[in-house]
């Protein structure tokens, strides 16, 4: 038996999340004239496009978002040719967005994303409530699929810069509902023991 004081307040904290995660959040595409940019450096190729989380093939579902909508990341979707063993690395990848103040951290794995669903999911389970979160989490797949990963090329995938948790805190929803006017992306990578840093702006 569960009780029906505990069950409201799981009730109460899903809502909050599948409005704020998961609904379309009908946020103002970015001002960008430039969508996506090629680099070369130190013999590396890079192209860089700007994706909108909620039109991305793996995150379509009957109704909103599968996964999370805009004012949870901003995605982007990296191609680097260079040697086979070419590296991510992750805690060097940034992006600025619109000011160099508003610096986000490159998530380290699609786990990250997908961290505050699993959460809400073992809720649903655990307090008997219906929804659709537990079959959210098994259609994760091809999310994770996407995600950035060295390939026979070089290296190709996803990259999400986290705005901020579902808990809303630290005024996180400006944050996350700022219009984007310009995004200045830093991706390193390593190569046999050698980093080298790759900047897209845009604009």
């Amino acid at each position: 038996m569960v009780s029906y004081e505990g069950q409201q307040r799981a009730l109460h904290g899903i809502q909050t999340y599948v409005s704020w995660a998961l609904e379309p959040s009908r946020l103002q595409p970015p001002s960008l004239k430039i969508w996506e940019s090629e680099v070369q450096v130190d013999g590396l190729v890079g192209v860089a496009r700007v994706l909108r989380a909620e039109e991305a093939s793996w995150n379509s579902w009957t109704s909103g978002a599968r996964l999370f909508n805009n004012r949870v990341a901003h995605v982007i979707e990296v191609r680097i040719q260079g040697p086979v063993d070419i590296q991510w690395v992750p805690w060097e990848t940034r992006l600025e967005v619109n000011d160099p103040e508003f610096n986000l951290s490159a998530a380290a794995s699609p786990e990250v994303l997908l961290s505050d669903l699993s959460y809400f999911a073992v809720e649903q389970e655990r307090w008997v409530l219906e929804g659709d979160l537990v079959a959210r989490t098994r259609a994760a797949g091809e999310f994770r699929s996407a995600w950035v990963a060295p390939t026979s090329a070089g290296l190709e995938g996803v990259i999400a810069f986290p705005l901020m948790s579902a808990d809303l805190e630290d005024g996180g929803m400006a944050r996350a509902e700022m219009h984007v006017l310009a995004l200045r992306l830093t991706v390193t990578v390593e190569v046999e023991g050698q980093r080298t840093a790759l900047v897209w702006v845009f604009d």
